[in-house]
């Protein structure tokens, strides 16, 4: 018998598009980034799971790539399994679609709502090539394209998650960040998600953004060793992604676990 596949119905997709949007009200929102339909299927069938959200770094390294090498046509492949998962679940479904592929923007965008049942999206302003961030300007109009593309397709209420990368660089601040991100809002994203790699944004960053930016729109990531769900939902966090957090928990679970095997020991 042949997969499923998802069949777009612009009514349907746009309920769920409006109940996605209505979960970041009753903050926090937590979503628990996947990479492969499998995994998908373990966390859609949690009574807990909202939504199902992808990462793109670990849909890369699934895809023996790195995430700067992920391509749109790897990715939407990625999107459309794990989309199928959301599908039979009825399950809001919100993408990683990294910096939107420039001039792809528009076909990608058409793509990854018509054929992955996608409501919403993270889109970064970070460059593609990882050696600074878009002007302003620029990265409003793109998050202006995306919605274009979302509304025309009968999707109105699809959430752009605007990632702000500006906190990855020497003169990056607090103050700039603030400033896209209520750049950002202003443009049409539901929120805005303030990273930082390595060690991520601390308590008193976090404070300073969830005070600055309209209520329920700040996203950040839990990380390990760091503030848990329950913290970041007392300081006003909106939204809480993982990222590739499994993933890494996962390898490092099967590399201990490998090497008992090998040195004798037994499931």
């Amino acid at each position: 018998m042949p997969p499923r596949t998802f069949h777009f119905d612009a009514q349907a997709q746009e309920k769920r598009a409006s109940r996605f949007q209505s979960l970041h009200t009753t903050p926090p929102l937590l979503l628990v980034n996947v990479w492969d339909a499998s995994l998908a299927k373990t966390i859609a069938a949690l009574p807990q799971t909202k939504a199902i959200a992808s990462a793109s770094y670990a849909v890369a390294e699934a895809a023996g790539i790195n995430d700067a090498e992920l391509d749109s046509e790897t990715n939407l492949a990625a999107l459309v399994s794990i989309g199928r998962v959301a599908d039979q679940h009825n399950l809001p479904f919100t993408a990683d679609c990294q910096h939107g592929y420039g001039d792809e923007l528009e076909a990608f965008f058409s793509k990854v709502i018509q054929e992955a049942g996608v409501v919403g999206c993270n889109l970064e302003d970070l460059l593609p090539d990882e050696s600074g961030v878009l002007p302003i300007e620029e990265a409003c109009s793109r998050i202006k394209r995306v919605k274009a593309v979302a509304q025309k397709q009968g999707v109105p209420s699809f959430v752009v998650n605007a990632r702000v990368d500006i906190l990855n660089f020497p003169h990056g601040t607090v103050e700039e960040a603030v400033k896209r991100g209520k750049a950002y809002v202003e443009a049409g994203a539901g929120t805005v998600f303030v990273w930082r790699k390595g060690p991520g944004l601390n308590r008193d960053e976090i404070q300073s953004l969830v005070k600055a930016l309209p209520a329920g729109r700040f996203n950040t990531q839990a990380r390990r060793g760091g503030l848990s769900v329950k913290e970041l939902g007392e300081l006003g966090v909106g939204r809480i992604s993982i990222g590739p957090g499994f993933l890494h928990e996962i390898n490092d679970l099967v590399t201990r676990r490998a090497q008992e095997l090998a040195g004798g020991g037994g499931m």
